[in-house]
């Protein structure tokens, strides 16, 4: 058995009926010729996937009686006709009917008897195209780790005619076992999957706990004793300067804050996971209770060229501050129609890979190594290039401050080591609940961008298309933007709770809509210069 870190840990302990702790990679493939994509093409790949990334054949080890910690074992023989499978594109084939069937196909958690991921290849596509559905627990890896994987099955330079057939014609057939022969990994012969008896474990585990207890305890010790004499300090000011009497001029943070071009300061020392209830986002139609689990997922292409005109008219600006202004003035134009423009920011976390070099699973990136930054998204603003402007100030902010990001991904990480997997579970499910959402939030959405292939990949021959994700939303954070880079499109993908944001359709329109606004403003500025 393989220890898991605090992170994968975490992962696993978050997920709950309804609310998968995976992501869903979203491929579509052009046709090639007058040949179909087989279910033994993709079976084939997986096998030699499978041979490079062993952290694909592990399986968790549940924690025994509850009280112990979960571990990875290693499956002694992987069933592909489980974790391979076909299925056709319901309706007419099209890009909805895909995401409909996406949504469908992983509403609930992956079986954790088994190792966490699945693929399914789509059939019946409109334009005789097909689809390959990836889907990995985020407690395997993290972005980074599944570009990792992207590479592994994918191509860059499209394969021959004849060395296609030759791989159609090489490939196991359904339901027969993959040959072990040459084949390194869970191909290569009987491995272990023993697992000592429940109470054997425990009390094995008793020792291991109370060192991890103790290590973790120290941690957190050390940065609290940091962090909670300048938090409590920060929020007395802020309370003073409400008290009749008080500086009612001072924003809030006070000398502690920073002020963007939207006149809203917000603090760079408090861990912004903690809630406060002087400084705060606003609590917007995001943010609700919800009763209903449904989710839906709309995707956006942009072409990546348009985001680049849009970042160099604006110095020092990045591709992830255009998609985060665009961000921005999508949310805002979608409150607007129900009016409900608050007055002051939406507050986004942005996952930041921390990854310096992959493990040693024949050079896959397994495991998790991100952590977090909290971005202000300024939808008080009527102008693009300011909300611009604005973001790229509290982005460049944000990552100049991402040690102490850092340190407060950590000490949740510790946190959740310290508690028993079932409360973790308690907490998710207080979350969940109604009284949860009297507290003042913490964040209304997730933003996350990733850099793809900057070239065509290609799968048996057929070139990848498009190339979009679907990540995850749990309570209480219901929305979920993720955008990629490929082959000079930019691939986004939105996914909602179904009950607060039924339509993320229109958000994507907005996305495309902000966009021109902004390169409308460039063009203009460029004709007066």
């Amino acid at each position: 058995m393989k220890s898991m870190t605090s992170t994968e840990r975490i992962f696993l302990r978050l997920e709950r009926d309804g609310f998968p702790m995976d992501v869903v990679g979203i491929t579509t493939l052009e046709p090639a010729g007058d040949t179909e994509l087989t279910y033994d093409d993709v079976r084939l790949t997986i096998v030699r996937v499978l041979a490079e990334a062993p952290y694909l054949s592990r399986r968790v080890s549940q924690a025994p009686l509850g009280i112990g910690e979960d571990k990875w074992v290693d499956e002694a023989q992987v069933d592909l006709d489980h974790h391979v499978q076909e299925i056709f594109c319901p309706g007419e084939g099209t890009e909805r009917d895909l995401l409909d069937l996406v949504l469908d196909l992983t509403a609930e958690p992956l079986d954790r008897s088994r190792p966490l991921w699945q693929v399914w290849l789509v059939h019946g596509m409109a334009d005789r195209r097909s689809a390959l559905i990836l889907r990995g627990h985020h407690a395997l890896t993290d972005g980074l780790g599944f570009m990792h994987l992207y590479q592994s099955i994918f191509e860059t330079d499209p394969p021959s005619a004849p060395a296609a057939q030759t791989a159609r014609s090489s490939a196991p057939t359904r339901g027969v076992a993959a040959p072990s022969a040459g084949i390194p990994g869970p191909f290569a012969g009987p491995r272990s999957g023993y697992e000592p008896p429940a109470l054997v474990r425990a009390a094995g585990e008793i020792p291991q706990r109370a060192v991890i207890t103790a290590r973790t305890s120290m941690r957190i010790a050390r940065v609290l004793t940091r962090v909670a004499p300048r938090a409590m300090s920060r929020t007395t000011r802020e309370l003073r300067n409400r008290l009749p009497g008080g500086d009612m001029a001072s924003p809030p943070g006070g000398a502690a804050g920073t002020s963007d071009s939207g006149g809203v300061a917000r603090s760079t020392r408090r861990p912004p996971f903690v809630p406060s209830f002087t400084d705060h986002p606003p609590v917007t139609r995001f943010n609700r209770h919800i009763k209903d689990t449904g989710r839906a997922m709309a995707v956006l292409s942009l072409p990546l060229d348009e985001v680049q005109a849009a970042r160099r008219a604006h110095p020092g600006a990045t591709v992830n501050d255009v998609i985060l202004a665009v961000v921005s003035g999508a949310l805002r134009t979608y409150l607007a129609d129900f009016d409900e423009i608050p007055d002051r920011p939406l507050v986004t976390t942005c996952p930041v890979s921390v990854r310096t070099r992959p493990d040693g699973d024949g050079g896959q990136a397994s495991g998790n190594a991100f952590t977090a930054i909290w971005v202000d998204l300024p939808v008080q603003l009527d102008d693009p290039v300011e909300r611009l402007t604005a973001v790229h100030a509290r982005s460049s902010q944000a990552k100049g401050g991402l040690h102490r990001s850092r340190a407060s991904w950590d000490v949740l990480s510790d946190l959740g080591d310290l508690l028993l997997p079932g409360m973790v579970s308690a907490a998710m499910a207080f979350a969940g609940s109604r009284p949860f959402h009297l507290i003042p939030p913490t964040q209304n959405l997730s933003v996350s961008t990733m850099r793809g292939s900057k070239t065509p990949l290609y799968f048996c021959g057929r070139k990848v298309e498009h190339l979009y994700a679907r990540t995850i939303i749990c309570p209480p954070v219901y929305l979920f933007i993720h955008a990629i880079s490929y082959d000079g499109k930019l691939e986004i993908g939105i996914l909602s709770a179904r009950e607060l944001l039924p339509d993320p359709e229109a958000v994507a329109r907005n996305m495309r809509a902000e966009l021109d606004a902004l390169l409308d403003r460039v063009a203009v500025s460029g004709a007066r210069s």
